[in-house]
Protein backbone atom coordinates (compact mmCIF):
# COMPACT_ATOMS: atom_id res chain seq x y z
CA UNK A 1 0.00 0.00 0.00
CA UNK A 2 0.98 3.48 -0.80
CA UNK A 3 2.74 5.25 2.60
CA UNK A 4 0.09 7.94 1.12
CA UNK A 5 -3.11 6.27 1.50
CA UNK A 6 -4.30 5.85 5.03
CA UNK A 7 -7.52 3.87 4.10
CA UNK A 8 -8.09 0.61 5.23
CA UNK A 9 -8.06 -2.53 3.52
CA UNK A 10 -11.19 -4.40 3.14
CA UNK A 11 -11.43 -8.67 1.70
CA UNK A 12 -13.43 -8.36 -1.26
CA UNK A 13 -14.83 -11.92 -0.61
CA UNK A 14 -15.14 -13.42 3.02
CA UNK A 15 -17.77 -15.79 2.26
CA UNK A 16 -16.99 -19.11 3.60
CA UNK A 17 -18.16 -20.68 0.48
CA UNK A 18 -16.12 -18.76 -2.10
CA UNK A 19 -12.76 -20.77 -3.18
CA UNK A 20 -10.34 -17.50 -3.16
CA UNK A 21 -10.74 -13.87 -1.69
CA UNK A 22 -8.37 -10.64 -3.09
CA UNK A 23 -7.46 -7.77 -0.83
CA UNK A 24 -8.22 -4.33 -1.90
CA UNK A 25 -8.57 -0.52 -0.79
CA UNK A 26 -10.66 2.73 -1.95
CA UNK A 27 -7.85 4.94 -4.04
CA UNK A 28 -8.28 8.70 -2.48
CA UNK A 29 -5.42 9.84 -4.62
CA UNK A 30 -6.75 10.87 -8.06
CA UNK A 31 -3.15 10.54 -9.07
CA UNK A 32 -3.15 6.99 -8.62
CA UNK A 33 -6.12 5.70 -10.70
CA UNK A 34 -4.16 6.95 -14.10
CA UNK A 35 -0.86 5.35 -12.81
CA UNK A 36 -0.12 2.25 -14.57
CA UNK A 37 1.83 1.10 -11.80
CA UNK A 38 -1.10 0.93 -9.66
CA UNK A 39 -3.48 -2.13 -10.59
CA UNK A 40 -7.02 -1.43 -10.27
CA UNK A 41 -9.94 -3.48 -10.02
CA UNK A 42 -13.54 -3.53 -10.42
CA UNK A 43 -16.36 -6.03 -8.76
CA UNK A 44 -19.97 -6.67 -9.24
CA UNK A 45 -22.37 -4.89 -6.48
CA UNK A 46 -22.08 -8.62 -5.12
CA UNK A 47 -18.45 -8.16 -4.05
CA UNK A 48 -17.08 -10.58 -6.99
CA UNK A 49 -13.71 -9.49 -8.57
CA UNK A 50 -14.48 -9.06 -12.61
CA UNK A 51 -11.11 -7.81 -13.93
CA UNK A 52 -8.00 -6.27 -12.99
CA UNK A 53 -6.40 -3.18 -15.39
CA UNK A 54 -3.49 -0.61 -15.11
CA UNK A 55 -5.60 1.70 -16.57
CA UNK A 56 -8.07 3.95 -14.99
CA UNK A 57 -11.53 1.80 -14.18
CA UNK A 58 -14.41 1.75 -14.62
CA UNK A 59 -14.06 4.14 -17.05
CA UNK A 60 -15.44 7.88 -16.59
CA UNK A 61 -18.58 7.94 -18.76
CA UNK A 62 -19.88 11.34 -17.60
CA UNK A 63 -18.33 13.93 -19.98
CA UNK A 64 -19.13 16.50 -17.77
CA UNK A 65 -17.79 15.37 -14.78
CA UNK A 66 -20.29 15.36 -12.18
CA UNK A 67 -20.28 12.18 -11.29
CA UNK A 68 -16.61 10.76 -9.80
CA UNK A 69 -16.58 6.93 -10.10
CA UNK A 70 -15.24 5.05 -7.29
CA UNK A 71 -11.56 3.63 -7.79
CA UNK A 72 -10.26 0.02 -6.28
CA UNK A 73 -6.55 -0.64 -6.00
CA UNK A 74 -5.31 -4.22 -5.88
CA UNK A 75 -3.52 -4.88 -3.07
CA UNK A 76 -1.30 -7.84 -4.90
CA UNK A 77 -2.75 -10.23 -2.07
CA UNK A 78 -4.65 -13.31 -2.96
CA UNK A 79 -6.40 -15.64 -0.04
CA UNK A 80 -7.05 -19.49 -1.52
CA UNK A 81 -8.83 -22.14 0.36
CA UNK A 82 -7.07 -25.68 0.32
CA UNK A 83 -9.69 -27.36 -1.98
CA UNK A 84 -9.51 -24.65 -4.85
CA UNK A 85 -5.35 -24.27 -4.61
CA UNK A 86 -5.48 -28.58 -5.01
CA UNK A 87 -7.83 -28.58 -7.79
CA UNK A 88 -6.22 -25.55 -9.68
CA UNK A 89 -2.78 -26.97 -9.64
CA UNK A 90 -4.44 -30.05 -11.49
CA UNK A 91 -5.42 -28.02 -14.52
CA UNK A 92 -3.83 -28.46 -17.56
CA UNK A 93 -1.83 -25.17 -18.64
CA UNK A 94 -3.95 -22.81 -20.92
CA UNK A 95 -2.50 -21.70 -24.04
CA UNK A 96 -0.66 -18.36 -23.01
CA UNK A 97 0.83 -19.88 -19.81
CA UNK A 98 2.17 -22.65 -21.80
CA UNK A 99 3.42 -20.48 -24.75
CA UNK A 100 5.55 -17.88 -22.09
CA UNK A 101 6.64 -20.75 -20.15
CA UNK A 102 10.51 -21.18 -20.55
CA UNK A 103 11.26 -24.56 -21.86
CA UNK A 104 14.72 -26.33 -21.85
CA UNK A 105 15.71 -27.75 -25.39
Amino acid sequence: MDHHERTEPRVVATIPALPMSILIYKISRREVTSDPNHVKTVFDRNGYGLYFSCSPMPFQRDLDKTVEPTYYKHLGFYGYRKGFRLTCVSFAPGTIQWRSTPRMT
